[in-house]
């Protein structure tokens, strides 16, 4: 088991770690800071030394022309040199090159010939000194570096006059090593001098050749060489760093003059003398840190002991209060933080309290109405159950049963729509009080959403139940008086009763909500009633319903539907032949599913936009199929009131007639009354698109409806379609023949055709010709039969009727 850190621990760690954090921090940022200082103090002193150098240069160079200029205007010297006495040029050479330090003076004569040199052991001038000659002799003095005898000089050259030429003189200092130390000495820095030709043969083998050449300088072979190898590469006149031998130097690179071969001194500085400062003040940085962080541990732990001492009596209190016990206060001894946290605890602690009741209120009741939620539902249907069970299992006892009620009210939304969310909560709050009044206090009061509510009722048997369905339905339908607008609310009840309808809370309160949608689900029958019983089968019906509408889906994408095709024919014209396009399911398992069922469940769950649009694909290309044959058949096709309001099925079906080249005079849609009904306006506006398209458009089922005269002349329709309901027996009943007259002559009064569906007599159809019906439909002339099939019954009867005439 890990072990336990304390607080006062914790609080000693973060002290020291933010410490330690920042005196780091405040380390590396001002070693830093040193490292570029003293870099940038190294630069400054090779900048200086660099200067220094050229200063020393300079000042040399202006000497050496000082001199010079004194010796050519020497009276005796230019005799001396026109005369060409070599005594007295050599003792005047050498008397001046001793007065500034000059290593060799030169004089040549106007024929370029050299009169006398300092330097005994000299050879022949080489070719490029003539060009210095009469470069002086154009600029009247030149100083420039040059090799003789292999030895690199700065040399200042002067012409003769007296007063036309009559020779040079020429003196300079060689770069070389005592040169090179006489600067190291003034500078501080080691110096070497370099050329970027090559010297002689000689100094190629001894020093390597390259394009760099090492003339002199303070630094010993190795340095040299490696110095050599490199010093190309690294011309920039800027102090930089390089490596030499594995040791890091600094440098910087300075021109000597600006005609001959060019000339380089380099001026370098050792790493190791830049940053030897720096080392040092690194490590006396390093030991304050050090020391300063020992101080600050010191003090963490004593502030952190007596910080820590009043926060343990804090902690225990908490401790108290975390495992439910709000009683304990915290004693206040200090007014000062540690006090007023004391005081705050308190005060939290009863915050805590408050506000654990009001969530526990909040998470369990409705905050509208203030009736319990389904959270209280389920625990005292379950205490309710468990104390039912513990009485034993008397059936004529009502105390071990227990009813649960579902209640959904009617046409709530169509209040909320019409007077506003705000009339509609003040309906659901009375509707919550007439509720709470109709049953005992002990009973529990629950709404479970928007208008649906639960009862639980401890001790009610089925028969008591019923009886308080009914009464608190008619308390719901006495008028509700809210200011001048007056409600009378209506509702539907499903009732689940412990044990006979089930065992736990959830089969109960889930099998009184399925009894209570049925109760809706026949509320079009008028015989039937505003409260159901559950009854045994109605769990497996809706099981069997919400398998078949997921199912439904699939079969609609992946081809488990077909079409079947019933006849419709012209009375008038027997060789004219209609038909109407009718969906059939035939599923895996269950076999065949009647549209009278999952027509319905499509509607309920939405999938019916999906399922005509199937139909209308299938039917239209079977037009074009028929088209192909030779036979012109106009088909017709039902659509529900949801199609009916889809603002994109005259465009779908637009594309589709145009994709299989069919015309949309072969097509009709076939619309019950009560689709027209259920939004009177958007119907009629769609239905104007469809039949702007070219569609017919018939009202099917006609007579089993709601819809008045004064809609049914506003209807943009083509035909009529008689309900079979009442052409079933038209043989038989005198009521029906009165209905079906009545309605062929108010259809042609209109000027619509009008067909009877249901057809299964002879004597039906003789009726129905002498009545001036234009089209027939029913069993007498086919059930609804296959593509193939109906294409080839078409075939036979337009025979027969060529036939018989």
């Amino acid at each position: 088991m890990p072990m336990r850190m304390s607080y006062l621990a914790k609080l000693i760690l973060v002290a020291i770690t933010l410490i330690a954090t920042v005196q780091f921090v405040t380390y590396i940022a001002a070693r830093r800071a040193l490292l570029d200082a003293t870099v940038q103090s190294a630069h400054s002193a090779l900048r200086v030394g660099a200067d220094v150098f050229a200063q020393s240069m300079t000042a040399q160079a202006d000497q050496l022309k000082g001199s010079v200029s004194v010796l050519v205007n020497d009276f005796g010297f230019r005799e001396a040199l026109a005369t060409r006495d070599a005594g007295t040029i050599d003792s005047a050479l050498r008397n001046q090159a001793d007065r500034v330090a000059a290593d060799r003076a030169l004089a040549i004569g106007n024929d370029f010939m050299l009169l006398a040199d300092t330097n005994a052991k000299a050879g022949a001038l080489p070719p490029q000194f003539f060009e210095l000659l009469k470069a002086a002799d154009r600029d009247g003095s030149i100083a420039t570096n040059i090799v003789l005898d292999d030895v690199p000089y700065i040399l200042v050259v002067t012409p003769v006059r007296s007063p036309t030429r009559i020779g040079w003189v020429g003196m300079g200092f060689a770069l070389d090593n005592t040169l090179a130390e006489k600067i190291k000495q003034l500078t501080r820095l080691d110096v070497a001098f370099f050329s970027d030709q090559q010297g002689s043969q000689q100094k190629d083998s001894e020093q390597g050749g390259g394009g760099s050449h090492y003339i002199a300088g303070t630094f010993s072979a190795v340095e040299t060489t490696a110095l050599a190898a490199t010093f190309g590469e690294h011309l920039s006149g800027q102090p930089h760093e390089i490596t030499l031998n594995d040791q890091r130097v600094m440098q910087i690179d300075v021109p000597l003059t600006r005609r001959g071969v060019p000339l380089y001194a380099v001026l370098q500085l050792p790493m190791e003398t830049v940053l030897e400062p720096y080392y040092r003040l690194s490590q006396q940085m390093w030991w304050l840190v050090m020391a300063g962080l020992l101080f600050a541990i010191a003090a963490a732990v004593l502030v952190g002991r007596r910080l820590t001492q009043t926060v343990r009596e804090l902690a225990g209190a908490a401790v108290r209060v975390s495992s439910g016990d709000y009683s304990a206060r915290v004693a206040v001894r200090t007014r000062d933080e540690l006090g007023e946290l004391a005081h705050a605890f308190n005060r939290m602690q009863d915050a805590v309290v408050e506000r654990e009741q009001r969530i526990v209120h909040q998470g369990e009741h409705d905050a509208l109405t203030g009736l319990a939620n389904r959270s209280v539902a389920r625990r005292e249907l379950i205490a309710a159950i468990n104390a039912a069970e513990a009485l034993g299992k008397d059936p004529l006892d009502k105390n071990t049963h227990v009813a649960v009620l579902a209640i959904d009210l009617n046409h709530f939304k169509s209040i909320n729509d019409a007077f506003g969310h705000g009339i509609g909560d003040r309906v659901l709050c009375h509707v919550a009080e007439r509720m709470q009044t109709a049953v005992k206090h002990s009973d529990t009061v629950v709404r479970l959403g928007n208008d649906e509510f639960l009862l639980v009722l401890a001790g009610v048997d089925s028969a008591l139940a019923l009886g308080i369905a009914q009464r608190l339905l008619g308390d719901l339908a006495k008028a509700l008086h809210l200011g001048e607008l007056h409600f009378s609310i209506d509702a539907h009840v499903g009732i689940a009763v412990f044990p006979d309808d089930g065992a736990s809370a959830e089969v109960l309160m889930r099998r009184a909500d399925i009894a209570m949608a049925r109760c809706k689900q026949d509320s079009a029958n008028p015989l039937a009633t505003r409260v159901a019983r559950y009854q045994n089968g109605w769990e497996e019906a809706r099981m069997r319903r919400l398998s078949l509408v997921h199912e439904l889906r699939d079969a609609i994408a992946n081809g488990g539907l077909h079409l079947r095709f019933q006849p419709k024919l012209k009375l008038s014209a027997p060789e004219y032949i209609g038909g109407e396009a009718l969906v059939r399911w035939v599923h895996p398992t269950l076999g065949f599913i009647g549209p009278d069922e999952f027509i319905p469940l499509a509607e309920s769950s939405g999938h019916i936009v999906e399922l005509t649009r199937w139909v209308l694909n299938a039917g239209i290309q079977q037009i074009a199929a028929w088209a192909q044959l030779g036979l012109a058949i106009k088909l017709s096709v039902n659509i529900s009131a949801l199609d009916l309001l889809n603002d994109d099925l005259p465009a779908y079906i637009a594309r589709t007639l145009h994709l299989h080249g069919v015309s949309a005079q072969s097509l009709c849609l076939e619309l019950t009354e009560s689709s027209v009904m259920h939004e009177v306006q958007r119907s009629l506006m769609s239905m104007q698109r469809l039949r702007d398209l070219g569609l017919r458009l018939s009202i099917d089922d006609f007579g089993t409806g709601q819809s008045s005269l004064a809609l049914l002349k506003k209807l943009p329709i083509d035909e009529l379609k008689i309900d079979k309901s009442f052409v079933l027996k038209l043989d038989q009943s005198e009521d029906d023949r009165v209905i079906v007259h009545s309605t062929i002559e108010l259809g042609h009064n209109m000027g619509l055709e009008v067909v009877a569906e249901g057809v299964e007599t002879e004597a039906s159809r003789v009726i129905l010709r002498e009545l001036g019906c234009d089209m027939v439909q029913g069993f007498l002339l086919a059930k609804p039969l296959p593509a193939a099939e109906f294409t080839q019954w078409v075939i036979d009867h337009r025979q027969r009727v060529m036939e018989e005439n």
